[in-house]
């Protein structure tokens, strides 16, 4: 080799302002002797337009046995078994296999044109990670406990963008490709915005295609999608496709995947275990999981066909079709967000007045009323309105101020006066929200709150 000359680069055709092909693509080597080693720069990778370099025999990189080179990927550094590797343009070689997952088909499909995919991995010893801000090395912070949510800004990696594919490179267009490692749960989000971290975008739909190459020995990998939304349910399918089909197919007899529900059976989602397609459901949470195995593959091109819905049994009903309560409920009186399930024991109810998630019943008639002073200031994570909640005033120098990033009103009233009792003082609605991100809008109506 040649001082000075770089023998390999991630990908063809990156330079196009516009198009682009996607990232991840898998190169194998096997039997590769050097002549004329001057210890060069191995590689060029272009940010995440990266290829993953999977090295048979341990030739290329000069290891006993395979290993797998991409780019320098933060989501990477904390899984066992990868290193950096100065000599591959500061990438990073894992002696656990790498491999390419590949989003496409997503809804709103508005919403996710010029979008990043953030990429956090949960650590084996369980410990959050910081980096150290000269050698780039993950270091454990001693006494706590990992959360994606807790994350620091420089733990996740925008590892994919959605673009417009060439179609030459006959990729999946605007969809995201992650490169993942085998054997790794991750938690995957969806944003606009790379420098903080968000709940992501909340998708109704995502195609999911494992690559190829998987095998039913390998270990399996364990995504995570956080949602903020309602979702009542998720409907999850085994669907086929050529390699770059947009629209999938049915696979008839042997579609519906296994939802994981008792506690035996959530037990078995870990990367040795759990089977292609699986998933858990964790409305408290508000978490999705899905295993992405080899094993349970008809064919190697199927995909998991992912649906969100906000609801299908259980659909909100109409806030005049409900028989309101004749009492009216405050929202500072704590046991008026109490909803009782048994008349009978005044200890069994449900508490739907939570700081961070609050939620006004089909039934229920619920008044933001001002204090001593003609002001009230309240500040709410979420807001869900099924039944009635309206703004009292009596005079024109009250003010009322609700803070919330989202307010969902489904099939509820939202009421700030009305013809025969106006609102005379000042209301102020703010939404902290970013606009792409969970954007605060008002479901089953016309009205979009927005930004």
């Amino acid at each position: 080799m040649v001082d000075g000359v770089r023998p390999l680069q991630s990908c063809s055709e990156c330079y196009h302002f516009k198009k682009w092909p996607q990232g991840g693509k898998e190169a194998y080597f096997s039997n590769i002797h050097y002549d004329n080693s001057v210890t060069p720069i191995m590689a060029f990778f272009d940010n995440w337009r990266n290829a993953i370099f999977s090295d048979l025999d341990g030739t290329l990189t000069g290891n006993n046995g395979p290993r797998w080179v991409t780019c320098n990927m933060p989501h990477l550094r904390l899984v066992d078994g990868c290193v950096l590797a100065p000599a591959w343009d500061d990438g990073i070689i894992c002696s656990k296999k790498l491999t390419r997952l590949d989003f496409y088909a997503p809804l709103p499909a508005q919403d996710f044109r010029g979008i990043n995919i953030q990429i956090i991995t949960y650590p084996s010893d369980g410990l959050a990670y910081t980096t150290d801000a000269t050698t780039g090395a993950r270091v454990p912070t001693a006494g706590t406990t990992f959360s994606p949510a807790g994350a620091y800004n420089f733990d996740f990696m925008t590892n994919s963008q959605s673009k417009k594919i060439k179609s030459k490179e006959q990729d999946n267009a605007f969809g995201f490709v992650a490169v993942v490692a085998q054997g790794v749960k991750y938690n995957l989000k969806f944003n606009s915005d790379v420098t903080v971290w968000r709940a992501g975008i909340d998708w109704r739909h995502f195609l999911v295609g494992l690559s190829e190459s998987w095998q039913t020995t390998d270990d399996a990998i364990i995504a995570e999608f956080s949602y903020i939304d309602v979702r009542e349910l998720y409907e999850m399918y085994r669907m086929i496709g050529g390699r770059n089909d947009n629209v999938a197919k049915d696979i008839p007899g042997n579609y519906p995947l296994h939802q994981l529900v008792t506690d035996a059976e959530k037990a078995t989602m870990t990367p040795s275990q759990c089977n292609f397609g699986d998933f858990i459901h964790d409305q408290d949470a508000k978490t999705l999981t899905v295993c992405f195995s080899g094993r349970g593959r008809v064919t190697n091109l199927d995909k998991v066909d992912m649906n969100g819905l906000p609801c299908k049994l259980a659909c909100p009903v109409p806030s005049a079709d409900c028989v309101k309560e004749t009492r009216a409920r405050k929202w500072n009186v704590a046991e008026d967000w109490y909803h009782y399930y048994d008349s009978k024991n005044p200890t069994l109810f449900i508490d739907y007045g939570k700081p961070d998630n609050r939620t006004v019943l089909c039934e229920w008639r619920m008044f933001i009323e001002p204090d001593v002073n003609n002001v009230v200031d309240i500040t709410v994570k979420n807001l869900t309105i099924r039944g009635s909640l309206k703004f009292a005033s009596f005079d024109s120098g009250t003010k009322i101020t609700l803070r919330s990033s989202g307010i969902n009103i489904w099939g509820g009233e939202f009421i700030l006066g009305e013809p025969t009792a106006p609102f005379l003082g000042q209301a102020v609605i703010e939404m902290d929200g970013v606009q792409i991100d969970n954007t605060p809008f008002v479901y089953d109506s016309v009205i979009d709150v927005g930004n």
